[in-house]
């Protein structure tokens, strides 16, 4: 067909055991894009499988180089099918992820004294809601991940977390109290017994 042009990916992948190709098939006229999936190949020849019994899929595969054989208890077609959606929802765990279920706005808030700022922001990650707020010392010059806190509210898990990146927020405060909706975290700094 000269309205169609194949773009091969340069990769391949196994999927039960046996080898299969991605690849592109582009309407030259339209510009469509459609990803099909070549195989199964060996795994140790990469020469495509054939049937072990000709009319008789069920039969199993065979390789013609190395006569080992497969048993997956499916035609040719199927497997592929079954490679190409799983390879699809590979391609598509790369790919991030918003969520039209949240407010489409970011939430941000900040205040500062003539010591201290602060800023709190609500967002998200990967599809969830997530609360960020940031505090430290006014620092002169440029400021570094060690001079301010970082705190991470994740309400859909009801966890509090901090990166340990930047300074620990325990440095900074004595006490943080999270209230969820089931939970509340608190964190404090223990006292030193004085003597």
């Amino acid at each position: 067909m000269k309205n169609i042009k194949r773009e091969p990916i340069k990769e391949h992948f196994i999927y039960r055991g046996l080898i299969y190709e991605p690849y592109y098939t582009t309407r030259i006229h339209s510009g469509y894009s459609q990803l099909s999936v070549r195989g199964p190949f060996c795994p140790e020849d990469r020469v495509t499988l054939v049937y072990k019994n000709e009319g008789q899929p069920l039969d199993g595969l065979i390789c013609s180089v190395c006569s080992t054989e497969y048993q997956h208890g499916k035609d040719i077609q199927t497997l592929r099918e079954s490679a190409h959606r799983v390879y699809e929802a590979s391609q598509r765990q790369k790919i991030n992820l918003i969520s039209l279920d949240l407010p489409p706005t970011l939430v941000k808030a900040d205040d500062e004294n003539d010591d201290y700022w602060i800023e709190a922001r609500l967002g998200q990650k990967q599809g969830k809601l997530q609360g960020l707020i940031y505090m430290g010392r006014k620092v002169k010059g440029s400021q570094k991940k060690t001079d301010y806190v970082q705190i991470m509210l994740d309400p859909d898990d009801e966890q509090f977390r901090f990166d340990k990146s930047n300074q620990n927020p325990m440095d900074l405060l004595s006490k943080i109290t999270v209230e969820f909706r089931n939970t509340i975290v608190r964190q404090t700094v223990k006292q030193e017994k004085s003597k």
